[in-house]
């Protein structure tokens, strides 16, 4: 597979992104309304309350949930900026949601890193080896900061590519022509 264009774009996949948050926001929204019938239970005049440990079940799942909603619907609305695409690759460099653009005499290997035989499918990364990693932590989402120290003078700086339209393999062979065609690299 070859890649001829001058300009490779990638979109997040909404459908993509739903599929892998539909469980916790299910298990969320359940134990939000069982807390909310309990709510309303206590505001009528005399309030017949079922078991206990039927709210306390509720409120225990709702508060596990809650933190791993968070965490999903941080990193997902991520991947939408400013009405940009969340991948665009050209001459320029490589310019992504989470990083911003970076050009290609800063990086100095692409590559396609994958993780097979989950339950839900493959979940493919594109790893940049990049010079001075920490530049690119301003606009990353905040779960993933913890990833970098302060004075990495080189590092690398992933893409997750499950949420994006185009498939790994058309998105790493686009990257690598590209890289190749910007000259020689460190």
């Amino acid at each position: 597979m070859t890649y001829d264009k001058k300009v490779f774009v990638a979109h997040a996949n909404v459908s993509k992104m739903l599929v892998f948050t539909a469980p916790a926001m299910l298990f969320l929204s359940m134990s939000g309304l069982a807390l909310l019938l309990l709510a309303i239970s206590l505001l009528l005049p005399k309030p017949e309350l079922p078991e206990a440990g039927f709210f306390i079940t509720a409120a225990v799942i709702f508060l596990c949930c809650l933190p791993i909603c968070t965490l999903q619907i941080n990193n997902y609305l991520s991947y939408f900026r400013n009405a940009k695409p969340a991948l665009v690759m050209d001459d320029a460099g490589l310019d992504f949601a989470w990083y911003g653009l970076i050009s290609w005499d800063q990086i100095s290997a692409i590559h396609l890193q994958r993780q097979s035989g989950t339950r839900l499918g493959d979940f493919d990364k594109l790893e940049l080896t990049v010079r001075l990693p920490n530049r690119y932590r301003g606009t990353m989402p905040w779960v993933r900061l913890k990833k970098f120290k302060r004075d990495d003078s080189i590092g690398i700086v992933d893409i997750d590519l499950y949420m994006l339209d185009k498939t790994s393999e058309e998105i790493h062979v686009a990257a690598l022509e590209l890289f190749s065609r910007s000259g020689p690299h460190h």
